[in-house]
């Protein structure tokens, strides 16, 4: 939206009643010879008739390049619109030309007129005009005088200036001077005087009127037919300078008028009166009624101004979607395969050449098993020698044409082996063992990044997953060293440690965002070194003896835990992050501490040898912290440097600090060429922007510079754009231990205080340095900081989370990050139908903010924590549709029941228990009503067999869900000593939730990931539907021929029934395109993608309206249109209950757990996905 029209603004440079500030217009020559073509028709219309036997001199204030001036004073003026002057008064010359002088004699007198600037000394009407102008006498009684050529020239040539010796030479060819006449009325734009237009035509044109004369026998029109002419004037020059909008660089910018146009015409009564009805205005303003005119038809401008940003806008969203994918492609060329894998390549083909024809590298085994106390060396010295003569033998008994070119590279084999040098990989390269482990990482990161790029382009990454910081850098991080370690190879560096700090909370008593730097404590114990990746000293055994659980037992070689390691790890655990987009908000996370890695490139030589010999240490500090002047601790504020002190002051003095504020708060495209700017800081700020935003697109949110449009700006924008902050610290804080300081630059507090560049205001003005930064380090670190979501349990949604105005700071937040969000009682569910055009927040929560749990009604509780259990409780019955009791019960191997979780509707509140079953031991109410329930088909959907084994059975009903002991099952949900009985426990309510919730999925790679086609055992589909709540099938499209059959054909009664009453339902995009055209014979190509018209023709009748039940549309591709149907007003109440995410998620989930055989690991993964936390 537009801000208002009428919103009170103090003066500002659009509107001062002292200076006025003229703009500057792209290809002004072409604007005033239209305006010449436009004001000659209104003169033809108003005045003449039809009859052209006039011109129009137009002098105007230069449009070419900005100026400012005193009110009261004059503007300097040009001779505009020459060039269609000249055009029109050669049209018909013949018929009323008055001089036979040929039309090229007067090429001087044109060229002198457009090379005059008019200062209002120079010309007699001018100056007469503006004199009025500047006393307020100015009356539209003075344009409506006929004033002869004959006295305007009436002087000798000699005393002619050259502009009006050249008048004299046009107007002479055309008209009798002694005879012909003129008027001189003002060019009005937007309330402002731009000019005069002379009027100059034939006398016998004025017996269309009636002339009245005054009491010196002055001539004049009527007052009521210049008023016309006047008003017609404005009319045509405040709409060419809204087309104007459209022309040249403007197209580009975001109504570069509306700010003009607003802060000179609607900003309020006060404003308007000072500038144009105030004591000494010109009386003409007054008379023209220019104040009723602009309100009475303010509507018009800004349906102007709305359709005037349709096309900029979309362009300039082209531009940014452009940038973004140039630079994050940019990423992976320079971090991925510029540096990781071009050294990969490399390391391979020389292990590959090491190997030639062998299956392995045996002088790195024999050398690796030298060192094995255990083995007897001089019986491996004789079996090396055997080797070699097996070798040996081999090649003589080989039929290779040239057996002394393979004896000679046998013999240059052993002499490479010392010729590789420790900084050249010699350990990767002759690594004795398989490497598929570190392959494995590297391929699957790859195959991540693959996703990254998707929602790149996609740029619809609705909802996210909450995942601990320790999963984040751990498990895909650290644990892929062939890419982590080969980064800063450039450099010769192959040792990255990670540096961990965990700050204390931001105090109460906080520096927010603006300030010019951050104070932050810690306690010893929380700063360390969390692990490092080693590619150049590997370790001795692939195990560890302090292993926390059996799969961090095997590590890969490059990889070490640091001696607080364990400590990071439970306090990491606890720090949850929001990642929107899932895998896409990872990736970029990495990708800011990618960036990091490669910034060693700036420094100097010693600190290279430094780093080459001590190893790369990368800082990650972490602080809770507050989104805006509450102290809720929404947000991270995460830190990142290089743990290495550095020069942070140029040759030439100036801050790095500076020079990368410099690059982050301008555009991501070069605005001369619109070619992406490439590099690591526009890579931060392009990431760094989607982990707060969500959005690649929005990544220039919050700019101030005047060509964007900021109507859909947040207050959120505006504070922390651009997202990243380059900072700075001292090396150490002597007077205060614990203690960091970042020195940090933004817009409220940039290094050198000035006035953004624009060629329409002049000059940047500049001033001195802050006190706040007279002490920046020279030497220190340099740091940048960012910011991410914490993951919450729930958020208390109120009207104010809808309302985006800046000074509501309520929606500033994310309800992406809440794992529940519970709504007011008067907000329509996905099962009723908004009321028409009422707004519901279910609209914005699914399909902007992809929330699944939404809940209403009384919670009770005064903590955090118990609100979020009574609201788990509200969702839980919500998902088993206000079922009086329902359960899942555990049974071990004996179909005895190990433990109960049951949900029961009691009078006054839900009731969520949790008990293990042990024999002559009192049970829970609900639970006794569980066990005693002979409802066979009750039974048969809550008892659930699991064990820790392999299914070896062929028998349906003797599948059994697996589990291993070290997966989320036993290290989440059953810890060793967890309680016998609980209550309201939400663990065992997320465990309930991912047995009890019904995912049926459509996706042919889903299928095939799953093995459902190939190697699972008889029954296992019917089990996984029956027992793990899960289907999964494939895309089958009954062909054209086939009579009434449907996409559902193909399913059993059994199969379509789980359909039916499924609580999600996810199906690939292009499955939903090809099955729209075989209902709908004859549907366009455009319309297939039509999500809203496929549900209501197929999902509606399938599954109805409940609040349970969530669509899901999933794609690997960068495609946006199907999204926009739901906005469509038929469709879209469809997007209370339909989601996007991402199929590289899902299939990243079902991969890593499919390998497990772990059935509670790939629920779990799936649910998690599809939740979004």
């Amino acid at each position: 939206m537009q801000p208002s029209f009428s919103e009170p603004r103090p003066y500002s440079k659009y509107n001062d009643p002292k200076w006025r500030n003229v703009f500057p217009l792209p290809l002004a020559d072409d604007f005033f010879d239209l305006l010449q073509d436009r004001l000659s028709a209104c003169v033809e219309n108003v005045l003449f008739e039809g009859d052209n036997q006039f011109t129009l001199f137009i002098n105007a204030i230069d449009r070419k390049k900005f100026k400012r001036f005193r009110r009261d004073k004059s503007p300097e003026f040009i001779y505009a619109g020459l060039t269609k002057q000249r055009e029109l008064l050669r049209k018909d010359i013949g018929r009323w030309r008055v001089n036979s002088l040929p039309e090229h004699n007067l090429v001087d007198a044109w060229k002198t007129l457009e090379d005059t600037i008019i200062s209002f000394d120079r010309s007699e009407v001018s100056s007469n005009f503006y004199d009025k102008i500047q006393s307020g006498t100015y009356q539209l009684i003075d344009t409506c005088e006929i004033n002869t050529l004959k006295n305007y020239f009436n002087k000798p040539a000699k005393d002619y200036k050259a502009e009006q010796a050249a008048e004299k030479a046009i107007i002479e060819t055309y008209f009798d001077i002694d005879q012909d006449v003129f008027i001189s009325v003002p060019l009005i734009g937007f309330g402002e005087i731009d000019g005069i237009v002379h009027i100059v035509f034939k006398k016998d044109l004025i017996k269309r009127h009636t002339i009245h004369t005054g009491e010196g026998k002055e001539e004049y029109f009527p007052e009521s037919l210049i008023w016309i002419l006047i008003r017609s004037f404005i009319v045509e020059y405040d709409g060419q300078f809204l087309d104007w909008d459209q022309v040249g660089e403007n197209i580009e910018k975001i109504t570069a008028i509306f700010e003009f146009v607003r802060r000179t015409v609607f900003e309020g009564d006060e404003y308007f009166d000072i500038r144009i009805t105030a004591q000494g205005r010109p009386e003409i303003l007054k008379q023209l009624k220019l104040r009723s005119y602009y309100q009475n038809h303010a509507e018009y401008f800004k349906k102007r101004f709305d359709l005037g940003e349709n096309i900029p806008g979309k362009i300039y969203q082209a531009y940014i979607t452009n940038a973004v994918t140039a630079i994050l492609i940019d990423s992976y060329a320079h971090n991925v395969s510029a540096h990781a894998l071009s050294t990969l390549a490399w390391w391979f083909y020389r292990r590959a050449d090491l190997m030639r024809d062998e299956e392995l590298d045996w002088s790195a085994l024999f050398e690796h098993l030298s060192k094995d106390p255990h083995i007897d060396q001089p019986l491996l010295g004789d079996f090396r020698l055997a080797m070699k003569v097996r070798a040996e033998m081999r090649i003589e008994a080989s039929e290779h044409p040239d057996k002394a070119a393979l004896k000679w590279q046998a013999e240059q084999m052993e002499k490479d082996v010392v010729a590789i040098r420790p900084e050249d990989g010699k350990a990767v390269i002759r690594y004795p063992g398989s490497l598929a482990r570190e392959m494995m990482r590297l391929l699957r990161f790859l195959t991540e990044k693959g996703a990254y790029w998707s929602g790149v382009t996609r740029d619809v990454n609705v909802g996210g997953k909450v995942s601990s910081l320790y999963s984040i850098l751990w498990y895909d991080f650290i644990n892929n060293p062939f890419y982590l370690g080969t980064i800063a190879k450039t450099e010769d560096i192959l040792n990255i440690k990670i540096r961990i700090i965990i700050y204390d909370d931001e105090p109460k008593s906080r520096r927010p965002e603006e300030t010019q730097y951050h104070k932050k404590h810690y306690q010893t114990e929380n700063d360390g070194i969390f692990a490092e990746v080693d590619l150049s000293n590997p370790r001795e055994n692939l195990y560890t003896k302090d292993a926390q659980a059996p799969h961090n037992r095997t590590l890969s070689v490059f990889v070490k835990k640091g001696k607080k390691f364990e400590h990071f790890r439970k306090r990491l655990k606890a720090i949850k992050i929001f990642f929107p987009g899932g895998v896409v908000g990872r990736h970029a996370f990495y990708g800011m501490i990618e960036n990091e890695i490669r910034n060693v490139k700036h420094y100097s030589h010693e600190e290279l040898r430094e780093m080459q010999k001590k190893g790369l240490t990368i800082a990650i500090g972490i602080q809770q912290c507050s989104l805006h002047n509450t102290i809720n601790h929404e947000i991270y504020r995460i830190s990142v440097w290089l743990d290495t002190p550095t020069r942070l002051v140029n040759e030439i003095g100036d801050h790095l600090i500076n020079r990368k504020w410099e690059a982050l708060d301008g555009e991501i495209f070069d605005k001369k060429t619109y070619a992406p700017l490439l590099g690591g800081t526009y890579q931060d700020k392009v990431c760094a922007g989607f982990l707060l935003n969500c959005n690649f697109s929005h990544v220039q949110s919050g700019d101030r510079d005047p060509d964007r449009d900021k109507s859909k700006d947040s207050g959120r924008d505006a504070r922390y754009y651009p997202w990243v902050r380059p900072a700075c610290s001292q090396l150490e804080e002597e007077e205060e231990p614990n203690t960091h300081i970042d020195y940090k630059l933004s817009y409220n507090n940039p290094l050198k205080k000035r006035q953004k560049k624009d060629p329409r205001y002049g000059d940047e003005e500049e001033v001195d340095t802050p006190i706040g930064y007279a002490g920046l380090p020279k030497i220190g670190y340099m740091k940048k900081v960012f910011y991410v979501w914490r993951g919450q349990f729930m958020l208390e949604w109120t009207p104010r989370f809808a309302e985006s105005t800046s000074a509501n700071e309520a929606s500033w937040d994310n309800p992406s990050r809440f794992k529940i969000v519970h709504l007011p009682n008067d907000i329509p569910t996905s099962s009723e139908k908004s009321a028409e055009k009422a707004p519901n927040p279910l609209h914005t929560l699914r399909r902007r903010d992809g929330v699944v749990r939404a809940v209403k009604g009384p919670i009770a509780g005064n903590t955090e924590e118990e609100r979020y259990a009574e609201g788990y409780k509200l969702w839980l019955n919500t998902l088993m549709n206000g079922k009086p009791l329902y359960a899942q019960v555990i049974m071990k191997e004996g179909n005895q029941p190990e433990y109960v979780l049951a949900l029961k509707k009691e009078p006054d509140s839900l009731r969520f228990v949790k008990e293990v079953i042990i024999a002559k031991r009192q049970f829970d109410p609900a639970i006794i009503e569980v066990l005693a329930t002979t409802d066979q088909k009750q039974k048969g959907e809550w008892e659930v067999l699991i064990a820790h084994r392999e299914n070896d059975t062929g028998l349906p009903n003797q599948l059994c869900i697996r589990y291993r002991n070290h997966g989320i099952y036993k290290s989440h949900f059953l810890p060793q000593n967890s309680p016998i009985l609980s209550v309201d426990d939400p663990v065992m309510m997320e465990l309930f939730e991912v047995l009890a919730t019904k995912v049926c999925i459509f996706d042919n790679r889903v299928h095939h990931r799953m093995r459902l086609d190939k190697d699972q055992m008889p029954g296992y589909h019917a089990f996984l539907r029956d027992k793990l709540k899960l289907s999964v099938f494939k895309e089958t499209t009954p062909s054209p021929e086939t009579k009434h059959a449907t996409w559902l054909s193909a399913l059993t009664e059994e199969d379509l029934d789980f359909v039916k009453n499924c609580h999600f339902l996810v199906m690939h995009l292009s499955f939903i395109e090809s099955i729209l055209p075989s209902k709908i014979h004859d549907i366009a190509a455009k319309d297939r993608s039509n999500v809203g018209l496929f549900i209501k023709e197929y999902i509606m009748p399938l599954v109805g309206r409940r609040d349970n039940f969530f669509f899901v549309v999933t794609t690997g591709r960068g495609r946006n249109e199907w999204w926009t149907s739901l906005d469509e007003e038929e469709y879209k109440d469809y997007s209370t209950f339909t989601i996007f995410r991402a199929i590289e998620s899902l299939l990243t989930a079902i991969e890593n757990s499919v390998g497990m055989k772990d059935d509670i690991e790939l629920k779990y993964r799936i649910v998690k996905i599809l939740y979004g936390s």
